[in-house]
């Protein structure tokens, strides 16, 4: 099996995966008092289940300690098995793409003329992302959902904070919050916490505006403290629910693959 040395362009894209998640909850006011962490909940899930397709295109913007630079994206999710990822770099110089299914993914690095494949494990994902996800935690991310599916069935603690609803999930070696806006239920950010309490990643969800019955954010930011990362999104179009997709990854023939496990 051959080594995969991940290179900087593809980074980037990657990275991008990570960041596209959204926290998009339909606007529903509450009276103080009335709101749990279940209700929180519900109002999450029941905007996710109202996007069965997804295109969205925009731009994105990175920043770390060796590089800094901005590109184009295009988006094409179907659930519940099939993402799609193209980048662009400045001047349309085409950087590469990501198609990703529930079995196996490919990453296409145009500049490398390299492919990356293997199996849509948590393993792999997280090797990739930097993050702990499974492919539904993917697909639900990029669909409108924000609770990591480990969160869903372990003990929450909901607490008020800087006049915003906070719902923190402990685990052995982690700790995630969610901040939720009190008028909307719409998760305005996300902390990841490792076992000492200390932030390593936050994410960022703002300038939501609606697409049909759904709320979606148009501005997504990612800071990965530890690393001195930040990747910012922003969607310039959004399009939900339409049947006009493809999924199709173009690899040139002479293409040099590496096989992943």
């Amino acid at each position: 099996m051959a080594r995969c040395r991940i290179n900087r362009p593809l980074t980037v894209g990657l990275l991008c995966l990570t960041l596209l998640g959204c926290a998009a909850s339909p606007p529903a006011r509450v009276s103080d008092g009335a709101v749990t962490a279940a209700l929180i909940h519900e109002s999450v899930q029941e905007n996710l289940r109202r996007v069965q397709t997804l295109r969205g295109s925009g731009t994105l913007a990175v920043e770390s300690p060796e590089m800094a630079g901005s590109g184009s994206f295009e988006l094409s999710l179907r659930k519940p098995d099939s993402v799609l990822l193209k980048f662009e770099g400045p001047f349309g110089i085409d950087v590469g793409s990501a198609l990703i299914t529930r079995t196996e993914f490919l990453f296409y690095n145009s500049i490398q003329n390299q492919v990356v494949s293997g199996s849509t494990s948590a393993a792999n994902l997280s090797r990739f992302l930097r993050m702990n996800v499974t492919f539904d935690d993917l697909m639900n991310l990029f669909a409108g959902g924000v609770f990591f599916s480990e969160d869903e069935q372990e003990t929450e603690e909901l607490t008020t904070e800087q006049n915003l609803y906070v719902l923190t999930y402990r685990h052995t070696d982690r700790t995630r919050r969610y901040w939720i806006d009190p008028a909307t239920l719409l998760v305005q950010r996300i902390h990841h916490l490792d076992a000492n309490g200390k932030l390593v990643a936050e994410q960022q969800y703002t300038n939501y505006r609606r697409v049909g019955d759904v709320s979606f954010p148009s501005t997504v930011r990612l800071v990965l403290n530890t690393e001195r990362r930040i990747l910012s999104v922003h969607y310039s179009r959004v399009d939900l629910n339409t049947t006009a997709l493809s999924f199709t990854l173009d690899i040139p023939g002479n293409a040099r693959r590496i096989q992943i496990q």
